[in-house]
């Protein structure tokens, strides 16, 4: 039921509307179902592409290999012949024992900070035209011939390495995958 309030300052004369305590619960329950109802479509709008994407992943996991490499050089016997080295063709490569394979922008950006280069100069090169892949690929050599010998995971799906671990691979924690684990890794 409406109410009149007239304000002593101005004289105006305003209406007033009072509520019952049971309004605002129904308003709040309806805004709630809104809410529940958008949250349901973003939903199912979205469930086509989180199957695809778990579907690829599955997938994916069955082409992955996972690698102890090492990086760099073994400075203390002045060993400058790195066990890995890169290239540069249509993209930026690693060339191990086990093949070639082409490097994602994320292991790019690993390996780069691993070796004290700038992650985003280097993803810049290899996202770049042919010379810029090329500079990349030499930078990433000569840092790799002056860096420490550490030995990391690596991880590639297929043919393109996905990424990197930043840190070291005690052998402890190595049972069960010595197989993998490349000849003169370093110590």
């Amino acid at each position: 039921m409406p109410n009149l309030f007239i304000n002593p300052l101005n004289t105006t004369i305003m209406e007033v509307t009072v509520m019952s305590a049971a309004a605002p619960v129904q308003k709040q329950q309806g805004l709630n179902q809104v809410v529940i109802n958008k949250v349901q479509k973003m939903i199912e709008g979205k469930q086509q592409g989180v199957m695809a994407t778990i579907t690829r992943l599955l997938e994916e996991g069955k082409i992955a290999q996972d690698f102890i490499a090492p990086i760099g050089v073994n400075l203390r016997n002045e060993d400058r012949h790195p066990v890995i080295t890169f290239q540069a063709d249509e993209q930026v490569q690693m060339n191990m024992p086990e093949g070639n394979f082409n490097l994602h922008g994320n292991a790019i950006s690993q390996i780069s900070e691993k070796m004290g280069i700038p992650a985003k100069y280097l993803r810049e090169l290899s996202a770049g035209d042919a010379w810029q892949k090329q500079l990349c690929a030499i930078i990433l050599n000569e840092h790799s011939g002056w860096t420490g010998r550490t030995r990391v995971l690596i991880r590639a799906v297929g043919t393109e390495i996905r990424g990197c671990t930043l840190r070291l691979v005690p052998t402890a924690q190595l049972s069960g995958h010595t197989n993998r684990i490349h000849q003169g890794s370093g110590k």
